[in-house]
């Protein structure tokens, strides 16, 4: 993904577009909702909004951002995979069965094993960390260094979250629990999405402000060399 990432369509970036929040808001004497802000996305949102930074342009990481599509399409196709499965099994042999047990746990262990795992490895190694001491370094306004640092917190708990679900997916496709394990990676889809929601909103236009093109290059060379 990350050597042939530059030669795939772009997806649109929605840079001001709202993200689910993972963090607090406040609420005002009629009950209504809004925006603390000291919120940590929010302090991110309205800094984004105010520089405006291009990053059709000055965003060059992006093979981390089509890895991280396709874990959540692979996920998503397992998802329906196996709701359709939990459907019409009831009129299934047990052969039938036996063989969409093997063939779902051999695809839950690419989508896993292989392409989670991948992932999650690049991003812990070297993306995450390399993201932190840039910004940490570049970034002058300590309102907004200690906004990113929280966000960056969030997405590496939802990470976990994420294998947590991944090893949950494989216990119950063993024990034969088709309907859990349909849920589970549903679940699995969709906070991964969330993710990348988040990333693209938040993290993606903070890189492009603050990193140079050269650095951020020279960092995607330093993954490519890795894999």
């Amino acid at each position: 993904w990350w050597t042939v990432a530059a030669a795939l369509p772009r997806a649109p970036w929605g840079v001001a577009a709202s993200s689910s929040s993972s963090f607090s808001s406040s609420a005002t004497s009629d009950g209504s909702c809004t925006d603390d802000e000291k919120d940590p996305e929010n302090v991110l949102r309205q800094f984004i909004q105010q520089h405006k930074p291009d990053c059709r342009i000055n965003f060059k990481i992006q093979g981390w951002r089509w890895h991280t599509m396709s874990l959540i399409r692979e996920a998503s196709r397992l998802a329906s995979a196996l709701s359709s499965w939990s459907s019409s099994s009831s009129s299934s042999s047990e052969q039938q069965a036996t063989t969409a047990k093997v063939d779902f746990q051999t695809v839950a262990d690419y989508v896993v094993q292989f392409n989670m795992r991948g992932l999650h490895r690049i991003q812990d190694d070297l993306f995450f960390p390399w993201v932190r001491q840039e910004i940490q370094t570049r970034c002058l306004d300590p309102a907004v260094a200690a906004a990113f640092s929280a966000v960056m917190t969030q997405l590496e708990r939802q990470q976990t979250e994420l294998e947590r679900l991944g090893k949950q997916l494989q216990t119950q496709l063993s024990r034969n629990t088709i309907d859990q394990a349909s849920r589970t990676t549903a679940t699995l889809a969709a906070t991964a999405q969330g993710m990348l929601k988040t990333e693209d909103a938040l993290l993606v236009p903070i890189v492009a402000h603050f990193v140079p093109v050269r650095e951020q290059v020279s960092f995607n060379n330093k993954v490519i060399r890795s894999l």
